[in-house]
């Protein structure tokens, strides 16, 4: 067999007491991430589906939509930013995964209706963008 790590080399007792509520705040932020990131790639998995049912097999048009997300990032950030500099960081980034959460049912929930569903996909993954321009902007700092 190896020999055991020396002593010195392992956190005691104390470092781990040290970050507990370091995990309390960091806990919450990597589930969001997660769960944004596995909305964007399930869009992306399900284009030609979304493009068939709401966009009238335009695939274009389903990726535009996908790509206005990208755009509206920087935008959430500014937003959320100017909202953690008046409010606190802790409410723009509750308030940013509140926005992701119901950007996230919106699409998954919107209507096959002519107009009606195509908007709402536009409309939510306006909000998608900003809520995760925002969630990253105020997790980071």
């Amino acid at each position: 067999g190896g020999k055991p790590p020396p002593r010195g080399l392992l956190p005691g007792p104390a470092y781990w007491a040290m970050l507990g509520p370091y995990w309390v705040k960091v806990l919450p932020v990597a589930v969001a991430n997660v769960m944004d990131w596995y909305e964007y790639s399930a869009y992306a998995f399900l284009s030609d589906h979304i493009a068939t049912v709401f966009f009238h097999n335009s695939t274009t048009i389903a990726w535009l939509t996908f790509g206005l997300t990208g755009v509206m990032r920087p935008v959430g950030g500014l937003l959320f930013g100017l909202i953690a500099d008046h409010f606190g960081r802790r409410n723009a980034l509750v308030t940013s995964l509140y926005v992701m959460l119901a950007s996230t049912m919106g699409i998954g929930l919107a209507p096959n209706v002519p107009y009606v569903g195509p908007t709402c996909i536009v409309l939510c993954s306006i909000l998608s963008g900003l809520g995760t321009g925002g969630g990253m902007g105020t997790a980071v700092v």
